[in-house]
């Protein structure tokens, strides 16, 4: 949620408190239910002489952990999302708006510009562009927010540079090797009091584009219910009908959205 304050204000001695305000504009986040079901019949179990039935039952929860990934990550990079059919640039709805996550100018409904899209491949010059954006970032009254990135978010060709930044103790770009800022006890995890930048690589991030930013402080997942599995013994139709012995229903409900765009900044590489 975007939220207008008006601030702090001096209090004289012997003066009442002034009595603060905000407005709020709301995001809102779709919920989703998602599940499937399945039936062990007699001939699956009688047959399955190389016990390939449990071994996929033991990967379900796998292939859901990849599903969410999936879900996840389109959000955050206000991809269309596959699962659900939404459009791109849908992440974030504002007042039952969809607007942009990454724009160079939100002050339609924001105020501010607060500009969090760059061009440019993922060097530590570039970096700190993006940094210098998340630093810079206003709220409603024009007041700064700095924003403490702690996540460097990219594809798996970008991977093997995004670990070199951020944990190399020098830096590769100087030819004197001058003490790279990104690294563990470098300035930049001073500043922010994290230990290093994480690195999250992602499948569903092709080409060059790069993210960073406070991810958390971004997106929100909500669950309405985390995943059960129901079972269903065999005194149903179906074990009379099908032979089915037994039936497994694995389901969830949740949704993930953007609540705010000032805490990342994206590259398009």
């Amino acid at each position: 949620m975007l939220f207008r304050s008006t601030g702090m204000s001096e209090v004289p001695q012997g003066i009442p408190y002034d009595e603060g305000n905000f407005g709020e504009k709301y995001s809102q986040i779709k919920n989703y239910k998602f599940g499937h079901i399945f039936s062990l019949t007699k001939e699956l179990i009688l047959f399955d002489k190389t016990n390939q039935i449990l071994g996929f039952a033991k990967t379900i929860g796998n292939r859901d952990g990849m599903f969410r990934h999936a879900f996840i990550v389109q959000k955050v990079t206000d991809q269309a999302v596959s699962a659900t059919g939404e459009a791109a640039q849908t992440s974030l709805n504002v007042n039952g708006a969809a607007k942009a996550l990454y724009a160079t100018d939100h002050s339609a409904y924001a105020e501010y510009a607060n500009d969090n899209l760059i061009s440019g491949a993922l060097t530590p010059d570039n970096l700190t562009v993006a940094i210098q954006k998340l630093l810079n970032m206003k709220d409603e009254t024009g007041e700064f927010i700095m924003t403490a990135p702690d996540t460097l978010l990219v594809g798996p060709s970008l991977l093997v540079t995004a670990w070199q930044i951020t944990h190399a103790p020098g830096n590769p770009d100087t030819a004197n090797r001058q003490a790279n800022a990104f690294a563990p006890g470098g300035v930049l995890s001073d500043q922010f009091s994290i230990k290093s930048f994480n690195v999250v690589v992602s499948p569903y991030i092709v080409g060059s584009t790069w993210y960073i930013g406070d991810f958390k402080s971004s997106l929100r997942w909500q669950w309405v219910w985390r995943p059960i599995t129901e079972v269903q013994t065999g005194n149903s139709d179906a074990a009379f009908d099908r032979d089915v012995i037994q039936r497994f229903k694995y389901s969830w409900m949740g949704g993930c959205g953007a609540i705010d765009f000032r805490t990342v900044v994206k590259s398009s590489g």
